[in-house]
């Protein structure tokens, strides 16, 4: 292979990605901002060249290899810009000793459970304490194996939940590249999504489980696509199993088998995802897990967009923070606006799945938490659509991260701001090009 000034800067972009993962696994603290958009920054400078220079090495092995690779350097670091990984422990350890973990609180323990300094370190260390676990049944059979194997070591419980998710993302990068094969859109766009710095450090490295989601919700769409409805049914119930998230396209996938079908496979759906819940489930859990989720949505607030605004309205009229009255409003909203866009004409698959991004974007986008791993769904599947603005938004979202600089965890909203307004001027732009020009197919494949 004759070497060109391309190659050298491929090379060294993927080099340096490498240097700077390794820096964000084992030194930069998420009070250290200046630190942290300094590596985002190089790091997705290094993205953009690897994709622009991708076809210099059109062997989807080495690519592969090289996705791999990359997220395995967070193998054996403890997440430094997450501290959720103390819960999942702690849920873990509750249902190895044979309690239900959504029965009580951290801070109140059964009188006859066996604690320890272990125990008592995880507690310390937790973001959750006095609050209700929410974490989906599947999650916590995870938790509770990796417990298991781990004993009482933090950083081999740690590797080992990573190792989940890292065989998920390994599905995941396949998932993808079949699904790019079978709409006949560009393989190389499968790039965008494997070595994207939001999903290489938010899923393996900040130990967040929208990883095995994403590959439960991917094989739903490819079993889909190949008219195996029925079978379908287990890779979304894991999905769900997992995270909650993916309920809100089930009027979607309704409309989009048809009723008959569609009926067939929502009933399948809502009786797994029972099954997952029977072992925990009794009225008075029920009342915790909602309780929980009532908090969430109507309690909590981070890096929101029009949540922001409806709460400033708020204070202006009210003089106080009408969290719970917006939380339901924009709920309503949200629904109303999922079923909308679910029962739009679907001509193609393609259709399908930019009404998915509608779905997931008009949920982020009323919502009053967006962490940045929760737009990793939205970037999966923005992947098989024209649009790019949630790639421009994995990269701006980072600024959230300036919250942490210190332990008053307050909020700067004009990063706020200035995050919203690239991410929405780029939208504004794209829907802008693409009314414009006509829609082209450029088939240039990756070769195996």
């Amino acid at each position: 292979m004759k070497w060109s000034k391309k190659h050298i800067i491929l090379y060294g972009a993927l080099v340096l990605s490498v240097i700077c993962y390794g820096v964000l696994a084992f030194h930069t603290v998420r009070t250290n901002h200046i630190e942290l958009f300094l590596l985002i920054g190089v790091l997705f400078g290094c993205y953009i060249l690897i994709y622009k220079f991708s076809d210099l090495l059109t062997s989807l092995r080495f690519w592969f290899r090289s996705a791999i690779i990359i997220r395995c350097i967070f193998l054996f670091s403890t997440p430094q810009l997450s501290d959720d990984y103390h819960r999942f422990i702690w849920d873990g350890n509750v249902l190895v000793q044979g309690y239900n973990p959504y029965e009580f609180v951290p801070l109140d323990i059964p009188r006859d459970m066996e604690v320890d300094d272990y125990d008592f370190i995880l507690i310390s260390e937790m973001n959750s304490k006095v609050y209700y676990s929410v974490y989906p049944p599947l999650l916590q059979v995870i938790f509770a194996s990796t417990t298991y194997a781990s004993g009482d070591n933090i950083a081999v419980n740690v590797m080992l939940l990573k190792l989940f998710i890292l065989l998920f993302e390994a599905i995941s990068l396949l998932l993808i590249y079949r699904l790019l094969v079978y709409l006949r859109l560009p393989p190389n766009k499968w790039l965008l999504y494997a070595f994207n710095p939001l999903i290489v450090i938010e899923l393996v490295g900040n130990l967040h489980f929208e990883g095995i989601m994403i590959t439960g919700l991917l094989a739903t769409f490819y079993l889909l696509m190949q008219d195996r409805f029925k079978l379908a049914v287990i890779p979304f119930v894991i999905a769900v199993g997992v995270k909650l998230l993916p309920l809100i396209i089930l009027p979607l996938l309704w409309v989009k088998l048809g009723w008959r079908k569609g009926f067939v496979f929502v009933t399948l759906v809502g009786i797994g995802t029972i099954l997952l819940f029977v072992p925990f489930i009794n009225t008075e859990i029920i009342n915790n897990f909602s309780t929980s989720l009532n908090l969430y949505f109507q309690a909590f607030e981070f890096n929101a967009s029009i949540y922001y605004l409806f709460r400033w309205i708020g204070f202006q009229w009210s003089g106080y923070n009408m969290i719970d009255t917006i939380g339901v409003i924009n709920a309503l909203i949200t629904l109303g606006f999922i079923l909308f866009v679910s029962f739009r004409k679907q001509t193609n698959w393609e259709q399908t799945f930019l009404q998915v991004v509608l779905i997931f974007g008009i949920y982020l986008t009323l919502a009053s938490i967006v962490h940045p791993w929760y737009i990793t769904t939205l970037l999966a599947f923005t992947i098989f659509t024209k649009y790019r603005f949630a790639l421009v938004w994995s990269g701006v979202i980072y600024l959230s991260y300036y919250t942490y600089k210190d332990e008053t965890y307050t909020e700067n909203m004009w990063l706020v701001l200035v995050e919203y307004a690239v991410v929405i001027g780029y939208l504004i732009y794209e829907v802008w090009l693409n009314k414009k020009s006509a829609p082209s197919v450029t088939n240039h494949a990756l070769e195996k």
